[in-house]
């Protein structure tokens, strides 16, 4: 029986018969391996909630124009 080192390079290697590591060659070409990224990292990504940044942002333009309309119609009682 041998003595094998388990060291973390060599479990993680797959050796050929002659000692040397084995690469493992793509069949699928660059361009489909990126547009297969591109499609699943869109595809499963969170979907963000835009009423409720619709609703906060409607709050903060009626708050901060209410001052200013409330201000013109009381200029346009003292003017007449």
């Amino acid at each position: 029986m041998k003595n094998h080192d388990l060291t973390a390079s060599s479990i993680n290697m797959n050796l050929s018969s002659e000692g040397r590591p084995v690469t493992m060659e793509t069949t699928k070409s660059i361009r489909i391996r990126a547009a297969r990224f591109l499609t699943d990292r869109y595809a499963y990504r969170a979907q963000p909630n835009y009423l409720v940044e619709l609703v906060a942002f409607g709050i903060i333009v009626v708050t901060s124009v209410w001052p200013i309309v409330l201000l013109a119609n009381a200029l346009a009682g003292t003017l007449r």
